[in-house]
């Protein structure tokens, strides 16, 4: 083999950064695409402090923790309306999350937890959130609630004047 050859086997052979991500790039399989999200729009905003039992053996915070504080946020946000009607997290289940680990999240910084989006449907409200750590998105995530009644397990229409907060902060008064 030619010293050119050999170049360009071990070219061929050295290793390329891993990505620890999800869907970054176009190929990647989304069922439903995130809606592009402009870094300034911010609805509502957290920092949490992340704590070691929450990293894995290589420093980097937990896939669940991660599911977790997303909705530590989204709880933190619907409690943030003037709520005369009582909604309460009781009130709320999870009908769908998709996460998309966009960079390493890790131990020994403060994160902010950023909702970016909210639409309210009849009975579900969807959340867009970031999570971002030293001025890095590491996280994007696309949440569906549905308002409901516990008691009797059936859904209802998300009260009028929590409806009315909502698309008045996200600019559809």
């Amino acid at each position: 083999m030619s010293s050119m050859d050999h170049e360009q086997f071990a070219q061929s052979k050295t290793p390329t950064k891993a990505r620890h991500s999800i869907g970054t790039d176009s190929t990647a399989y989304s069922p439903t695409p995130f809606r592009a999200i402009a870094r300034a729009t911010v609805l509502f905003s957290q920092t949490i402090t992340p704590r070691f039992y929450e990293t894995d053996a290589l420093g980097h915070i937990n896939n669940v923790s991660i599911a977790g504080w997303l909705e530590v946020s989204r709880m933190g946000y619907i409690a943030s309306f003037d709520n005369t009607d009582d909604v309460s997290a009781n009130n709320w289940a999870l009908a769908s999350v998709q996460i998309e680990y966009v960079a390493e999240t890790f131990f020994g910084a403060d994160v902010e937890l950023r909702i970016s989006g909210a639409h309210v449907g009849n009975s579900s409200l969807t959340i867009d959130s970031e999570i971002w750590q030293n001025e890095q998105l590491t996280v994007r995530a696309k949440a569906v609630l549905v308002y409901f009644d516990a008691t009797n397990k059936t859904k209802h229409r998300i009260p009028d004047s929590l409806r009315r907060q909502i698309d008045a902060q996200s600019g559809r008064s």
